[in-house]
């Protein structure tokens, strides 16, 4: 029996077109989307540096 295949969630993130399922996407001010596009650029650098993920971990470990 094959498993269904699971919509896109919360977890996995937005597809292309920044939706969340069937259920939406980006529910925010038309002035604020060249930030938000600028900010999930930064992310995607950011989520796969070494010395980010060291920082990130040590906040989480003795400030959070």
């Amino acid at each position: 029996m094959n498993k269904p295949a699971m919509p896109n969630s919360f977890r996995t993130g937005p597809d292309e077109q920044g939706m969340f399922g069937i259920f939406g996407g980006r529910f925010v001010a038309e002035t604020l989307m060249p930030l938000i596009l600028d900010l999930e650029q930064q992310w995607n650098k950011a989520k796969n540096d070494p010395e980010f993920k060291a920082e990130l971990q040590n906040l989480s470990t003795h400030y959070a």
